[in-house]
């Protein structure tokens, strides 16, 4: 048979590379990009009411420039909430705790609305991933979050959990 000559991109590149006499700039471009603070980071959360009872242990958030965001339709499926989603538009509506209590959000408009209470979102007070094929949800800072259902949120950010 034949044989066939190993070849390697990097082998080539060194071979045929113009010899240079001045002293290599390093290009920090790379590992700026490592520590870029902008970046998402996905965060595994435990939602407990009080200490002890703990109602989901895998609620997956997210973190960007610092800030921790919610996945609200997760969520309310999780505190069985029922809630209804629309990614195309942007909105979910649904209600808590009782029929009465109904909520609604508007990421178009950025606006919360529970019940006649109309409250201004910011634009970093939530993020919409829509990942396609109706996968997605709108997430919310917690700030936002305890705008929306006035359950009084916090995040302990040594034990990921959500209070």
């Amino acid at each position: 048979g034949a044989v066939v000559p190993f070849y390697s991109a990097a082998a080539h590149a060194q071979k045929n590379a113009p010899k240079q006499t001045e002293q290599a700039s390093y290009d920090n471009s790379e590992f700026a990009d490592f520590l870029n603070f902008d970046e998402e980071i996905d965060l595994i959360l435990i939602i407990r009411r009080g200490q002890k009872r703990v109602l989901a242990d895998d609620l997956l958030g997210l973190e960007t420039a610092g800030k921790q965001f919610i996945p609200v339709k997760e969520l309310a499926d999780r505190l069985e909430f029922p809630a209804t989603l629309d990614l195309e538009k942007g909105a979910i509506e649904g209600w808590y705790l009782k029929d009465r209590n109904t909520f609604k959000i508007d990421t178009v408009n950025r606006i919360i609305q529970r019940g006649e209470t109309i409250i201004r979102l910011g634009a970093n007070d939530f993020l919409l991933k829509d990942h396609g094929y109706g996968i997605g949800d709108i997430y919310l800072s917690i700030d936002a979050l305890n705008k929306l259902w006035p359950l009084d949120f916090r995040l302990d950010y040594n034990e990921l959990t959500i209070l």
